[in-house]
């Protein structure tokens, strides 16, 4: 059975790093319709949304790896794109900046994966520990 995650969430600092194993817990998941809807961005599919981001002009490519592929689309937008050799792959997680007024930042990530509940969790287990990675470094601590 597949199921298409959509997640948005902010995520604190404090949170502490997640195994990757953990299951999301209930009520973050909603079910789609093969539709991705990220940052604003809305699209028929994972691979149509990537053939986009990649025709447009304002889009740089980032350093990729075996798994992933991402774009920065702004100052503070990164779009991340699974590869056929990621387990959660076709998925995009998009992460947002936002700095708060009364201090600090946080990110939003929205993930719309089309995979099974165990891989999708996995990935957003993924992207949990890199943006806790990226608050604290944003933040100066280790």
């Amino acid at each position: 059975m597949l199921l298409w995650l959509k997640v948005s969430t902010v995520l604190a600092p404090i949170i502490g790093f997640a195994l990757a194993a953990q299951p999301v817990p209930e009520g973050i998941h909603s079910d789609g319709d093969g539709t991705v809807a990220v940052c604003g961005l809305i699209s028929p599919s994972v691979a149509a949304l990537e053939a986009e981001i990649q025709l447009r002009g304002d889009v740089e490519r980032l350093q990729g790896t075996p798994y992933y592929t991402a774009y920065a689309i702004d100052e503070r937008r990164v779009l991340t794109f699974t590869t056929v050799e990621n387990r959660a792959h076709p998925a995009v997680a998009c992460r947002q900046v936002f700095v708060n007024p009364e201090g600090g930042s946080s990110i939003r990530t929205s993930i719309s994966c089309n995979n099974s509940r165990e891989n999708c969790d996995w990935l957003y287990r993924e992207f949990e520990g890199l943006t806790n990675r990226t608050l604290q470094s944003m933040e100066g601590g280790h």
